[in-house]
């Protein structure tokens, strides 16, 4: 019982590899010989295809020829860390006086200056600035960003290249977001799912913009702003 079992078990095995060498030699022949020719043919002569004779033949994945229009998955996976710390002093003071010895007395048109012999009579200019400028800063973030987001295809480049462009609004009660993702891909790094990571964007660019009561309320209104533009100290 047991020796027809392994008996059974050995033919099994024989005739399984023999099959595999089978479809082996055949896809070798398919690839041609050493002179370059076909050794597996039709009775009419033509090639007989590789997918007819292999047991382990996959056809390959064909690349997707993307157009303007067409969606592509961005993977958007980054972490932002930022750490910065300032602290800038400046102080200025100036004094200064003086007299004008020299001063015209317009008794007529045409007079010239005259020297005034009254010395308790100059013109004196002074004056006193003390100018003191103190800023402290410190910045201490960090952001991770993981998300998903299909972005469209806006126009294929000359070398095939794509720019993607996708957009993301939300608005929960009065807050709001929107999330921007654009940038540029090579076809080939586009996986089968029509999805591809962030890291392998050219030029990409994320913007989150937000609105509503707390946006509001956190941001410097625009006079500041321009104030902080133009001042000139």
């Amino acid at each position: 019982m047991n020796s027809n079992y392994q008996l059974s078990i050995f033919n099994f095995q024989f005739i399984l590899t023999a099959v595999l060498l089978t479809a082996a030699e055949t896809v070798m022949a398919q690839s041609g010989g050493i002179g370059g020719v076909t050794a597996l043919r039709t009775p009419d002569g033509k090639p007989v295809p590789i997918s007819q004779v292999s047991l382990t033949y996959q056809a390959p994945v064909r690349q997707k020829v993307y157009d303007v229009e067409d969606i592509v998955q961005v993977h958007v996976k980054v972490d932002w860390i930022y750490n910065n710390t300032a602290n800038n002093q400046r102080k200025k003071k100036i004094e200064t006086s003086a007299e004008i010895t020299y001063w015209s007395k317009f008794t007529g048109l045409f007079n010239l200056p005259v020297r005034s012999q009254d010395t308790a009579s100059l013109p004196a200019l002074g004056g006193k600035l003390d100018h003191k400028t103190q800023n402290q800063g410190k910045l201490d973030r960090t952001e991770k960003l993981d998300f998903r987001l299909a972005c469209r295809v806006t126009s294929v480049m000359d070398n095939g290249n794509l720019f993607i462009e996708g957009t993301q609004t939300t608005q929960i009660g009065e807050e709001g977001k929107v999330i921007y993702v654009g940038g540029i891909i090579r076809p080939e790094d586009i996986k089968a799912d029509h999805t591809i990571e962030s890291a392998q964007v050219s030029a990409l660019d994320i913007k989150e913009i937000p609105s509503g009561n707390v946006y509001d309320t956190a941001r410097r209104p625009w006079g500041t702003r321009l104030i902080e533009q133009i001042k000139p100290f």
